[in-house]
């Protein structure tokens, strides 16, 4: 089995590679060639474990672009799809808060540097004022 790997960072020597990218909190990607020629990506997380796509999401293709304003609901494979080609473009994340966007405006962040609900939005309150209404919606 032939093994090659990459990750978001060039300055990692290839000795403490899998010591740093725990350390670091960083995601690391093995690209693996099985006996019949298959080419299986094996992402592996922060803690070190390997994260595996279900095979629904492999056979999916990558978004090659981040749509920057829609006026309908996304799919559920075009979410999919975003999310899986995210590693591959890392200028897609939002860089600061937006305060009131554009309607329709998709913006991604990232969960460590922003807080839940402080992206800017007029979030409605609930009729007694004091919590934010949610909706659900199983996707």
């Amino acid at each position: 089995m032939a093994h090659s790997y990459y990750s978001h960072h060039n300055s990692i020597s290839h000795n403490n590679h899998q010591n740093n990218s725990m350390r670091m909190g960083m995601t690391t990607y093995y690209r693996t060639m099985s006996i019949d020629n298959k080419i299986t990506t094996i992402i592996i997380g922060p803690n070190g474990e390997p994260i595996k796509l279900p095979e629904s999401l492999e056979s999916l293709p990558k978004s090659d672009q981040f749509p920057g304003q829609r006026h309908r609901w996304n799919t559920n494979e075009e979410i999919a799809s975003m999310l899986i080609a995210f590693d591959r473009h890392l200028e897609w994340l939002s860089k600061e808060v937006k305060i009131r966007p554009k309607s329709g405006s998709m913006l991604l962040y990232s969960r460590k540097k922003v807080r839940y609900r402080r992206d800017g939005y007029c979030w409605k309150k609930r009729k007694d004022g004091k919590t934010t209404r949610e909706d659900h919606m199983k996707l």
